[in-house]
């Protein structure tokens, strides 16, 4: 189990294999041997980290049904929480969470441009 703790102290033990599912996480566990690691995600809150922690843990099962309701959950959510969202599926590189949220914000910005999103998330 490796323990995620987000930007407002709140830990997570996640299974390796479910938080190995992001780039970021499963470098930086292939630096060290012990699975017993805490990896602070200092610009990731708790209600955002626990949103993708449940994401990864069903697309373990089924890849689908997971990113189909991520996706789905995203049509309700403020512009303040896409960004979060946003920043954190690429600081953690969930390539397709990043591209799905982004898409989702496309509409609030009135453009298919992508350099004003692109704008809009300093970190994108």
């Amino acid at each position: 189990m490796l323990t995620l703790t987000s930007s407002d102290g709140v830990t997570f033990e996640v299974p390796k294999t479910v938080a190995c599912q992001s780039e970021t996480i499963r470098r930086i566990c292939s630096d060290i041997e012990d699975d017993a690691i805490t990896i602070p995600l200092i610009d990731i809150s708790s209600i955002i980290l626990r949103e993708l922690i449940q994401y990864l843990e069903t697309s373990i099962t089924d890849e689908w049904i997971a990113f189909k309701n991520f996706k789905a959950q995203l049509v309700n959510v403020d512009l303040e929480k896409l960004k979060a969202f946003v920043k954190a599926a690429a600081f953690l590189e969930l390539h397709d969470l990043a591209e799905v949220a982004a898409e989702t914000i496309k509409p609030m910005f009135n453009t298919d441009n992508k350099d004003s999103i692109i704008r809009a998330f300093p970190n994108f």
